[in-house]
């Protein structure tokens, strides 16, 4: 029993896990364990604040629905959109501002999905770690010269 859990929570870590490999200039390449690529770049279509911005509108969605269903909330629709937002200077402060559109049948249903939001907000995994519950694991190689 004790393998079986440990080889499900080990399929939950990898879920999160990816390398990005620096190519040249302030432009790296992402790629997934399955394999999949994506070109991240201060000038290429996916900056790091777009990728976090779509990383907590989706882990949003993903939470809210997931409470919906289990509330038994007919969701009709839901769209969303975001901004992270960074000051000029490193000391200014940096905001996420999520915007989540849902759509339902009546007020009442209105109601509960805006607690259902709030409540997927409090309980999202990404939402979670841009509070501060970020670390770093670094490692730092050294590359020496062998002589001929």
């Amino acid at each position: 029993m004790a393998v079986l859990r440990e080889e499900r929570v080990m399929k939950e870590c990898d879920a999160g896990r990816c390398e990005l490999v620096w190519d040249m200039e302030r432009i790296g390449t992402a790629e997934t364990p399955g394999g999949e690529i994506l070109e991240i770049g201060e000038s290429e279509a996916w900056t790091p604040w777009r990728l976090v911005s779509l990383a907590a509108q989706a882990s949003l969605m993903m939470e809210f629905l997931r409470l919906a269903e289990a509330a038994a909330l007919p969701v009709l629709g839901y769209v969303s959109s975001g901004e992270a937002m960074m000051g000029p200077s490193e000391r200014d402060s940096a905001a996420l501002v999520l915007s989540p559109c849902v759509v339902v049948e009546n007020q009442k249903e209105a109601d509960r999905a805006e607690k259902l939001l709030e409540e997927a907000m409090e309980s999202s995994p990404v939402c979670r770690l841009l509070r501060g519950g970020t670390e770093l694991d670094a490692r730092l190689v050294v590359a020496m010269q062998v002589p001929a």
